[in-house]
């Protein structure tokens, strides 16, 4: 829409994104986990091929949406794509910021597919209910509805039973740190 640019991301955006990502997050479940490790990990992560699977967009200096993409093609799962905008855009404009960056997309994996010499991927993507904008913009470039996801929580008492393993397999603390939250994301 007027008034709005588009271009690849850069580090100094991951701070930005991970807000979107977590007004999103807010928005929609009440609450957020997201962190700048974790969407700086997703950014910039092999799969997303560099600059190429990333683009953020821009009203004035300000982020107001980004596209993230994983390159799953050579593993025959096609391409994943994120799409946050921040819920303070009006609908119509989320919409048509939305329906640019799946275009992209599009072209995007066509892209890729010449390279690979390949001729058809699915392109997948997941969002909330909320996200009425990228909604109607996936309706308008024909995207079919596959699944649904649920996010549910517990609180707990701390009276819970110990897990029990099969033989070789044990529960360890994650530690926080980027090899492992890329190991983690990789599984």
């Amino acid at each position: 829409p007027d008034g709005y640019t588009a271009r690849s991301t850069q580090k100094i955006d991951v701070k930005a994104c991970t807000e979107i990502v977590r007004a999103v997050d807010i928005h929609a479940c009440g609450e957020t986990t997201s962190t700048e490790l974790e969407i700086d990990a997703d950014i910039f992560s092999k799969a997303s091929n560099g600059d190429r699977g990333t683009v953020v967009v821009c009203h004035g200096e300000k982020v107001v949406a980004f596209l993230n993409s994983f390159d799953e093609i050579k593993d025959k799962r096609g391409i994943f794509f994120d799409i946050f905008e921040s819920p303070l855009l009006p609908q119509e404009i989320a919409a048509q910021i939305a329906k640019e960056l799946i275009l992209g997309i599009q072209r995007y994996a066509q892209e890729l597919l010449d390279e690979y010499g390949m001729t058809t991927t699915p392109l997948k993507t997941a969002l909330y209910d909320s996200d009425l904008g990228f909604i109607e913009a996936l309706e308008d470039c024909d995207f079919e509805y596959h699944r649904t996801f649920w996010r549910m929580k517990m609180e707990n008492s701390g009276d819970i039973e110990q897990p029990v393993f099969p033989n070789g397999y044990a529960v360890e603390n994650y530690v926080d740190n980027d090899e492992n939250l890329r190991e983690l994301h990789n599984v």
